[in-house]
């Protein structure tokens, strides 16, 4: 399952949430095999990403929910509903 997530803004941030139970992410960032974050999440526990042009997310669970950001404004949400699941977020301008 995929989704993809376009925000029109040059720049925002995801804050990934484990509501409930672990959750495993890994966040890539387009152009870099390498993950920049890979790692399970604790129930409750959170992690911020700064989108500036494109990134993927995926979930291992669906504990892991996706809000995101501009500045401190809300401007969506994501809950996937299967898992392993990818998110493409796209900062478009």
């Amino acid at each position: 399952q995929t989704e993809t997530i376009n925000v029109t803004a040059p720049s925002f941030t995801v804050k990934m949430v484990a509501v409930n139970a672990p959750c495993w992410i890994e966040a890539t960032t387009a152009g870099n095999p390498t993950p920049v974050f890979a790692q399970v999440l604790s129930a409750g526990q959170t992690h911020l990403f700064t989108v500036t042009k494109s990134m993927t997310i995926d979930t291992g669970s669906a504990a892991g929910r996706a809000f995101f950001y501009k500045g401190a404004k809300l401007i969506g949400f994501y809950f996937p509903s299967k898992v392993p699941f990818t998110m493409n977020f796209n900062a478009v301008s």
